[in-house]
Formats: structure tokens, sequence, C-alpha cells
């Protein structure tokens, strides 16, 4: 109706108090053992700016002229509740406080990612410069190389990018040594992202070549069964024998390994042929 007072919009930390699940907003949980201290703070700051709450985070205001908010304890107990949900149940554990405060809170879960820094830097520095790719896929590979990466950038020490790559070729050289000669022969390096789509590649059409090699060595153009010949039969006998022959022949005599064609392998009568693929593959010269 004309007149009517239009309704205010909720203030952000209204809206806050509605929020079912922070966990759709930062999926993954901090912890110690992944080392996302950077990455999961960024995102709890940045939550926390949208519903004007990231203050709580910082150390109080003690002047006299800074004005007192009557929900201040119960906002601060709503960060607090946020950074409990988005850590690991070890991190709850080692941080949980009754009387803790969400500054109080912030502070010591960053003094905890940030103790033994430059040892933890020597190791996963150390770590980097060592992987080799041995069984891995490349895709595997290179995610445990970024890993380690990003974990080092949380620890305020990031590696360039083109150290990363010098790594990673370093990495699959033993399994790839010539795509890693003709990368390390390129005029311009590549980026990390454009060396594994490379090794990707290299990867996909080593292993289609190695099934087109398997394929054609097993093949059903030329099944293979064993012919039995008496010892002093003629060896210029021709493969025109006939199935009844060969199997006779089989039962009576040493084993040799011959190779028959699609038309004299089907001219074999149903006994003799389950008895050849019963013995297919065994050995090369048996004595009955």
């Amino acid at each position: 109706m004309a007149g009517d007072t239009p309704t205010p919009p909720k203030p952000p930390i209204d809206k806050a108090y509605s929020i079912t699940s922070i966990k759709a907003c930062i999926p993954t949980p901090l912890d110690l053992d992944k080392l996302n201290y950077n990455s999961w703070s960024s995102l709890f700051q940045r939550f926390c700016k949208t519903y004007e709450v990231h203050h709580h985070l910082a150390a109080p205001l003690t002047t006299a002229t800074s004005t007192v908010d009557p929900l201040h304890d119960t906002n601060d107990s709503l960060v607090v509740m946020w950074i409990y949900a988005t850590i690991s149940p070890k991190l709850v554990e080692m941080i949980v406080d009754v009387d803790s405060t969400a500054n109080g809170v912030w502070n010591r879960l960053k003094d905890l990612f940030h103790d033994n820094k430059d040892a933890r830097i020597t190791q996963l520095d150390n770590e980097i410069r060592n992987m080799v790719i041995g069984n891995l896929s490349i895709t595997d590979f290179f995610q445990q190389l970024k890993s380690k990466a990003d974990r080092l950038a949380n620890l305020e020490s990031p590696i360039k990018d083109t150290s990363l790559v010098t790594y990673a070729i370093n990495g699959v050289r033993s399994k790839y040594p010539d795509a890693a000669r003709v990368i390390r022969l390129r005029e311009k390096a590549p980026t990390f992202d454009e060396l594994r789509s490379l090794m990707l590649l290299e990867e996909s059409d080593m292993s289609n070549s190695s099934h087109g090699n398997s394929s054609f060595h097993n093949t059903s153009s030329s099944p293979m069964v064993l012919v039995a010949s008496t010892s002093n039969a003629n060896k210029t006998r021709t493969m025109s024998t006939s199935g009844l022959d060969v199997c006779q022949n089989f039962q009576r005599g040493s084993l040799q390994r011959k190779f028959l064609s699609d038309a004299q392998h089907a001219t074999l009568q149903t006994p003799c042929r389950t008895q050849l693929t019963l013995i297919q593959a065994w050995v090369l010269m048996v004595t009955l």
C-alpha cells in the first residue's frame, strides 16, 4: 500500500544466526597434518567479513571512546563455534576452553601452525626436491607435489613456479626420460599446469602404445596349440595331418610346439581340440 514504510533489511549479524552449516562455505577443515592454515584462515576471515564479525578475531579495543556492544559476548561466542566447526577434531581437543574468546582461539591456532616452522620448511623442501614418480600415476604425482608446495606456502615459504617445474621434471625423468629431455630443451619452460598437461598426454600415449603391442601378440589369428608326434616321426611331415592323427600322435609321442592356422585348427575334431586346449601354453617338451 502507498505510504507504507518498507521493511528494513536484516543486519548481517542477524543473517549469521540463520546459517545451518558453515562447512558449505569452508569445506576443508583446518588440519595439522595438512598444514593448510593459510588457505583456511583466508576463507574464514572472508566469511566473517561477510557478516561483519571479523573484528572479533582481532584484539579487543580498550580505549575509553570505544562503544560497548551489548551483544558482543553473544556474537563472539558464535564466532568461536564457527572456528570449532571448521577445524579437525584433534585441534578442537587441543584448544577447546569454555572461557576462550574468538581472538584467543584464533591466536592459539596461529601459534600451533607456526611452531617449529623452520624445521618443517626444511623437511618439506627436501621432500619436494627428492620426489620421484615411482609407481604413481602422473595425476597422483603432480597432486602430491602441489600439496607439499601448498604446505610450504602455508608456512610462509612459497616455492616459485619455475622451481616447482624443475622438481617435477626431475621426478618424472626416470619413467619418462624422452619427454623430460625434450621439455628441458624447450626455449621457454612450461608452467607447472602446462607441464602436468604435457605429461598426461605422454602417459596416455605410452599406455595406448603398450596396449596395442599386447593386443598384437595375443591376436586370435594365430592360435597356439601343442601338436604331438613320435620322436621318430618324419620331421618334414606337413600340417595337413588330420585331426584324428594329431590326437593319436599326441597320446603316444612327445610334445612339440607348433602353430596352426585358423583353418587347420578348425579341422581338428572336438575331442582332440578339447585335449589340446587343456594343455595349451604349459610345456615345450613332455615325455609321456
